[in-house]
């Protein structure tokens, strides 16, 4: 599967695009698109309600991003509505580098498995490609 870009949008049209889907969206602000079974894209212009103590990301935040992606990417490839919901049955992620300004890109898809089980994977870059995090997941899919 071919890897999305910062720069993706501007050459393809997501086939959904999520606006206030859900209430941790509306209250953290990030931006949900999705690309069919190429994958998925979140973004988030980073502000202070983001940082934790030390003045960074939370990793929390961090998480999050990257749980979306992976999800999204999941009701992606089930539907180019991306209506049908992904449930995360477990999750690993590993922080490489601390990030406290700027627009975060977290990228997800599918990297294996069957109709009601796969496999995801998630990147969180910053948007000059900076690699902060990555994941792996199990996902379950949902009822729609």
């Amino acid at each position: 599967m071919k890897e999305l870009t910062p720069e993706e949008p501007a050459k393809k049209t997501a086939s959904a695009v999520f606006e206030n889907d859900s209430g941790i969206q509306d209250h953290l602000g990030f931006g949900i698109e999705v690309f069919g079974a190429q994958g998925s894209r979140i973004t988030l212009d980073v502000d202070t309600v983001h940082l934790n103590r030390q003045g960074n990301v939370h990793g929390g935040i961090i998480s999050l991003l990257l749980d979306f992606a992976m999800g999204y990417g999941c009701s992606g490839s089930w539907s180019d509505d991306a209506l049908t919901p992904a449930i995360t049955l477990s999750m690993s992620t590993s922080f490489i580098a601390p990030v406290n300004s700027g627009r975060l890109v977290a990228t997800g898809r599918v990297i294996g498995g069957g109709y009601k089980t796969v496999f995801a994977e998630a990147e969180l870059k910053t948007e000059n490609g900076t690699l902060i995090a990555t994941s792996s997941g199990t996902m379950k899919r949902g009822v729609r």
